[in-house]
């Protein structure tokens, strides 16, 4: 697991407490997490403040995030967006 991937996992405990199976990328936010709209939203927020970038349409949106996969993968990229940008 990957530094990015263990912190998204961490925030996602933390939100919603302990879970039967380890959160892995292919760990439904959903199905194997039991998160309901509400818990998105806040899980959101605790992305964006921690991570400092907000989600938008142009990435797709959280709306669209089903998995943890699909949340780490637009960390990733926001996180290789701000390194470029620091670099010019």
């Amino acid at each position: 697991m990957t530094a990015t991937l263990e912190a998204v996992a961490t925030l996602l405990t933390s939100q919603v407490g302990n879970v039967a199976t380890p959160i892995a990328a292919d760990t439904s936010l959903a199905d194997d997490l039991g998160m309901d709209s509400l818990d998105k939203v806040e899980f959101e927020m605790l992305c964006e403040d921690t991570f400092s970038f907000r989600f938008t349409d142009d990435q797709g949106g959280f709306g669209n995030c089903k998995t943890v996969g699909d949340v780490h993968a637009i960390v990733i990229a926001e996180q290789a967006k701000s390194k470029e940008s620091v670099e010019l």
